[in-house]
Protein backbone atom coordinates (compact mmCIF):
# COMPACT_ATOMS: atom_id res chain seq x y z
CA UNK A 1 0.00 0.00 0.00
CA UNK A 2 1.24 3.86 -0.85
CA UNK A 3 0.13 6.96 0.57
CA UNK A 4 1.24 9.19 -1.54
CA UNK A 5 2.49 12.30 1.15
CA UNK A 6 3.94 9.23 3.45
CA UNK A 7 4.82 6.08 1.41
CA UNK A 8 4.60 2.91 3.04
CA UNK A 9 5.24 -0.96 1.28
CA UNK A 10 2.83 -1.72 -1.68
CA UNK A 11 -0.40 -3.77 -0.70
CA UNK A 12 -0.37 -7.03 -2.81
CA UNK A 13 -3.90 -9.01 -3.30
CA UNK A 14 -6.98 -8.26 -2.32
CA UNK A 15 -7.39 -7.82 1.74
CA UNK A 16 -10.74 -7.01 3.43
CA UNK A 17 -10.66 -3.15 3.15
CA UNK A 18 -12.21 -1.10 6.58
CA UNK A 19 -14.63 1.15 3.94
CA UNK A 20 -17.38 0.22 2.16
CA UNK A 21 -15.89 0.15 -1.74
CA UNK A 22 -18.67 2.25 -2.34
CA UNK A 23 -16.60 5.08 -0.37
CA UNK A 24 -13.85 5.26 -3.05
CA UNK A 25 -12.63 6.03 -5.84
CA UNK A 26 -10.94 3.49 -8.15
CA UNK A 27 -8.29 4.54 -10.68
CA UNK A 28 -7.07 1.12 -12.37
CA UNK A 29 -3.26 1.35 -14.14
CA UNK A 30 -3.18 0.88 -17.41
CA UNK A 31 -0.18 2.42 -18.44
CA UNK A 32 2.11 5.25 -16.81
CA UNK A 33 0.83 8.05 -18.96
CA UNK A 34 -2.77 7.59 -18.82
CA UNK A 35 -2.46 6.71 -15.22
CA UNK A 36 -0.94 9.57 -14.43
CA UNK A 37 -3.79 11.85 -15.97
CA UNK A 38 -6.91 9.52 -14.46
CA UNK A 39 -5.21 10.02 -10.85
CA UNK A 40 -4.89 13.94 -10.90
CA UNK A 41 -8.71 13.98 -12.19
CA UNK A 42 -9.46 11.20 -9.47
CA UNK A 43 -7.95 13.45 -6.65
CA UNK A 44 -9.83 16.04 -6.96
CA UNK A 45 -13.03 14.29 -7.92
CA UNK A 46 -12.48 12.14 -4.35
CA UNK A 47 -11.63 14.98 -1.94
CA UNK A 48 -14.28 16.99 -3.37
CA UNK A 49 -16.68 13.68 -2.79
CA UNK A 50 -14.72 13.02 0.71
CA UNK A 51 -14.33 9.53 -0.61
CA UNK A 52 -11.34 7.57 -0.85
CA UNK A 53 -9.08 7.03 -3.59
CA UNK A 54 -7.25 3.66 -4.48
CA UNK A 55 -5.37 2.63 -7.80
CA UNK A 56 -5.74 -0.77 -8.49
CA UNK A 57 -2.72 -1.94 -10.29
CA UNK A 58 -3.10 -5.72 -11.97
CA UNK A 59 -0.04 -7.94 -12.60
CA UNK A 60 -0.79 -10.63 -14.67
CA UNK A 61 1.25 -14.04 -13.74
CA UNK A 62 1.20 -16.38 -16.69
CA UNK A 63 0.44 -20.32 -15.55
CA UNK A 64 3.82 -21.58 -15.53
CA UNK A 65 5.11 -19.23 -12.64
CA UNK A 66 3.50 -19.58 -8.79
CA UNK A 67 0.98 -17.01 -8.42
CA UNK A 68 3.23 -15.01 -6.13
CA UNK A 69 6.10 -15.15 -8.22
CA UNK A 70 5.06 -12.49 -10.99
CA UNK A 71 7.33 -12.18 -13.79
CA UNK A 72 8.01 -8.66 -12.96
CA UNK A 73 9.73 -8.02 -9.48
CA UNK A 74 7.26 -6.17 -7.02
CA UNK A 75 10.15 -3.59 -5.91
CA UNK A 76 9.89 -2.43 -9.34
CA UNK A 77 6.37 -2.39 -9.52
CA UNK A 78 6.99 -0.21 -6.28
CA UNK A 79 8.85 2.06 -8.08
CA UNK A 80 6.60 2.54 -10.64
CA UNK A 81 3.80 3.23 -8.40
CA UNK A 82 5.26 5.73 -6.50
CA UNK A 83 6.44 7.72 -9.74
CA UNK A 84 2.95 8.00 -10.58
CA UNK A 85 2.23 9.19 -6.79
CA UNK A 86 5.21 11.32 -7.19
CA UNK A 87 3.66 15.29 -6.41
CA UNK A 88 -0.14 14.31 -6.30
CA UNK A 89 -1.66 16.23 -3.43
CA UNK A 90 -3.80 12.96 -2.13
CA UNK A 91 -3.81 10.27 -0.23
CA UNK A 92 -3.48 7.26 -2.47
CA UNK A 93 -4.25 3.29 -1.99
CA UNK A 94 -2.30 1.21 -4.00
CA UNK A 95 -3.01 -2.48 -4.48
CA UNK A 96 -0.73 -4.38 -6.58
CA UNK A 97 -3.23 -7.48 -7.48
CA UNK A 98 -1.18 -10.54 -8.97
CA UNK A 99 -3.93 -12.51 -11.05
CA UNK A 100 -3.84 -14.82 -14.01
CA UNK A 101 -7.00 -12.67 -15.73
CA UNK A 102 -6.96 -9.06 -15.13
CA UNK A 103 -10.24 -8.03 -16.34
CA UNK A 104 -11.63 -11.08 -13.95
CA UNK A 105 -9.52 -9.72 -11.32
CA UNK A 106 -10.81 -6.14 -11.46
CA UNK A 107 -14.28 -7.11 -11.54
CA UNK A 108 -13.71 -9.01 -8.07
CA UNK A 109 -12.11 -6.07 -6.82
CA UNK A 110 -14.51 -3.29 -7.34
CA UNK A 111 -17.90 -3.09 -5.49
CA UNK A 112 -20.91 -3.51 -7.50
CA UNK A 113 -21.39 0.92 -6.66
CA UNK A 114 -18.08 1.79 -7.25
CA UNK A 115 -17.03 4.87 -9.41
CA UNK A 116 -14.06 3.72 -11.59
CA UNK A 117 -12.19 6.44 -13.43
CA UNK A 118 -9.56 4.71 -16.20
CA UNK A 119 -6.68 7.01 -18.54
CA UNK A 120 -7.32 7.49 -21.93
CA UNK A 121 -7.74 4.84 -24.77
CA UNK A 122 -9.15 2.01 -22.55
CA UNK A 123 -12.67 1.73 -24.16
CA UNK A 124 -12.72 -2.06 -23.92
CA UNK A 125 -12.34 -1.86 -19.93
CA UNK A 126 -14.86 1.01 -19.73
CA UNK A 127 -17.03 -1.12 -21.19
CA UNK A 128 -16.24 -4.45 -18.64
CA UNK A 129 -16.77 -2.10 -16.28
CA UNK A 130 -20.30 -0.69 -17.83
CA UNK A 131 -21.43 -4.09 -18.35
CA UNK A 132 -21.73 -4.56 -14.91
CA UNK A 133 -23.41 -1.28 -14.14
CA UNK A 134 -20.58 0.33 -12.51
CA UNK A 135 -20.17 3.68 -12.82
CA UNK A 136 -17.34 4.46 -15.28
CA UNK A 137 -15.30 7.74 -16.24
CA UNK A 138 -12.75 7.50 -19.23
CA UNK A 139 -9.79 10.57 -18.82
CA UNK A 140 -9.17 11.86 -22.62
Amino acid sequence: MFRSKAPSPVLIGSPAQARQPESRVYVIFTDEAGTKAALAAAAGLARGLNLSLELLAPQVVPYPLPLDEPPISLDFLGRVMARLLNRLEADVFVRILLCRDSHETLRNAVGPEALVIIGPGKSGLARLFKSDGRRVIVIQ
